[in-house]
């Protein structure tokens, strides 16, 4: 499935030095190419629970992937840096 921009998606590793985990919801904003070359990037922006702005973030394109119903939303508190 092709993932399309401003849609949410859901972060499918861990990225500890951005604190994102495996099954974080963000927004896809935008993608983009590597300036060498190899997999694009995803810039994603991501909330809190009550919907308002906390980061944004660059992963690899692979990293991300469309909703799917059987998924249950969490929340947790970040880890501090």
């Amino acid at each position: 499935m092709e993932l399309e921009l401003y849609q949410r998606v859901v972060i499918t590793q861990d990225f500890p030095d951005q604190i994102l985990r495996k099954g974080d919801l963000a927004w896809l904003i935008e993608f983009v190419d590597r300036p060498n070359g190899g997999e694009k990037g995803a810039i994603l922006e991501l909330f809190n629970v009550f919907g308002e702005h906390y980061s944004v973030v660059i992963v690899p394109a692979g990293a991300i992937s469309a909703l799917s119903a059987d998924l249950i939303p969490t929340a947790r508190h970040p880890e501090t840096r």
